[in-house]
């Protein structure tokens, strides 16, 4: 998914939230790990070609994403330790983001918020044509 589709989906989502209570800080906190976790793709790209730019980087997952030629869901398992593109939608950072907001139940929200980004990511994912490594890097 791209992250004006994150940051719409988000903000669908943030009005049930606000009725059930959330405050506004949890909605940015949760807005923020939905939307912002995709800073892994930039970064991923930045060290990768030694480019900082965002245009480029942003085409340059664009060019990656696999087209969706699958009628029924191919379920995978995520990458546990270290997804090579997206460093942040492996399993365990994203599981050290949930033991830190158990400690510190402030950065629940932002967890939350970045666990349902990863979903997302995955309900489009199992639809999409992914031989071998699920985020192959695109080729020039």
């Amino acid at each position: 998914m791209y992250p004006t589709q994150h940051a719409a989906i988000t903000a669908i989502t943030a009005l049930p939230l606000r009725r059930r209570g959330w405050n506004w800080t949890e909605l940015s906190l949760f807005a923020a790990g939905a939307v912002l976790i995709d800073v892994d793709h930039y970064l991923s790209y930045a060290v990768r070609e030694g480019d900082w730019s965002l245009p480029r980087a942003y085409r340059w997952h664009i060019r990656r994403v696999p087209p969706m030629d699958r009628r029924r869901p191919h379920l995978y398992l995520p990458p546990l330790l270290w997804d090579q593109y997206r460093w942040f939608h492996a399993i365990v950072p994203l599981a050290l983001l949930a033991l830190a907001a158990r400690l510190w139940p402030p950065l629940r929200p932002l967890a939350l918020g970045a666990l349902y980004h990863r979903l997302q990511d995955y309900a489009v994912e199992v639809f999409e044509h992914r031989p071998g490594v699920p985020t192959a890097a695109p080729e020039d």
